[in-house]
């Protein structure tokens, strides 16, 4: 069996454009799914033990017209800066620079009209041994406040039971950027279970200490029993000794090959794996606290609290108001990388 490439169009009347999915069947019985809308991951369908039927690990709207609000950024890739941003502003050689807040006071992954909000347009390459879809977005000076004319590139790389995601992007002005992907896994493949039973490795042993805006103090603290994932626990372990659940940025140990990875989940049930490898230098790991089940899933069931979970990949939250942590400011000529791997599988 060799790779297979399909295109489906939705024509969803609350969307200012038709959404474009990417569809990818690999040799190995997987299916992943991509969408012009946010430069999604859409889908990530896994096959079962005995290769009979496939399972979805990624949380979805069961309505595609959620998308128009997606009020929990379900998929999509985040920019030009994930996570918050204290005050929506940060201070530059010319003064503070005044961004567009939408979350209080704050910023949040990149303002009211962010990357994930926004269509980007599609091109896709067939290879003997892998299938790239490629995602490109201009973000024009003073977007969502930010300085400098923004080339972004988002690549998918899909490999037999692999995607690779990697990102460039290049500024006409020195602008802060961190971008990451959105997308909420479950791996227990009904999506009717929460991920309080999958099992989480990290390769961390510090994290981010928060205020009670979720922001970072400045403190870079190690890890303790309920932030301790270097053994791996189930999520359900500690969380209800962590007030809102876990929503914490994860410092990935210094001198790590890249070639390891920097987090394993584990469904107990099923043995479904997934190994997520990246150049980043830390993770944000986010545990669906805000789900509130307002909203039914793609198998029709409410989307409720811990339903699923995000594993981001970027630089230092905040770092643009936090001199101490390693800068994400991109400055003009020099291009942004970033690779991250999701890697799936049985244990």
């Amino acid at each position: 069996m060799s790779f297979v490439l399909q295109t489906e169009t939705l024509q969803v009347a609350a969307l200012k454009q038709p959404l474009e999915l990417v569809w990818v069947d690999t040799p190995a019985g997987y299916r992943f799914g991509f969408s012009n809308l946010g430069a999604g991951f859409w889908s990530a369908q896994m096959p079962s033990f005995d290769g009979n039927s496939k399972v979805e690990l990624l949380q979805n709207y069961q309505n595609p017209a959620e998308f128009a609000r997606n009020p929990y950024f379900f998929a999509v890739c985040i920019g030009r800066v994930a996570n918050r941003i204290r005050q929506a502003r940060y201070p530059a050689e010319t003064g503070w620079v005044e961004l567009q807040a939408n979350e209080g006071e704050k910023q949040l992954h990149g303002g009211p009209d962010g990357f994930g909000s926004r269509f980007w347009s599609c091109q896709t390459t067939e290879l003997p041994d892998a299938v790239l879809v490629d995602y490109h977005l201009h973000s024009p000076d003073g977007d969502q406040g930010y300085p400098g004319a923004v080339d972004v590139v988002v690549q998918y790389k899909v490999l037999a039971s692999e995607v690779q995601l990697s990102f460039s992007a290049v500024s006409s002005a020195d602008t802060p950027l961190s971008l990451t992907n959105h997308a909420y896994w479950n791996l227990s493949g009904a999506l009717q279970s929460t991920v309080l039973t999958q099992q989480l490795w990290l390769s961390a042993s510090h994290y981010l200490a928060l205020d009670s805006d979720q922001l970072p103090t400045g403190e870079v603290r190690a890890v303790s029993d309920v932030m301790d994932f270097r053994i791996s626990k189930t999520i359900g372990q500690d969380i209800g000794l962590v007030p809102g659940g876990y929503d914490h940025y994860f410092v990935l140990n210094q001198g790590r090959s890249a070639e390891l990875p920097a987090a394993i989940l584990r469904d107990p049930q099923s043995g479904r794996t997934l190994q997520l490898f990246t150049d980043q230098p830390g993770i944000q790991f986010y545990s669906g606290n805000f789900l509130d089940s307002r909203l039914p899933g793609q198998n029709g069931q409410l989307i409720r609290q811990y339903a699923a979970l995000c594993l981001e990949p970027h630089g230092y939250p905040d770092a643009p108001n936090q001199p101490d942590f390693p800068s994400v400011l991109l400055r003009k000529g020099e291009t942004y990388r970033h690779l991250t791997r999701f890697r799936l599988g049985y244990s």
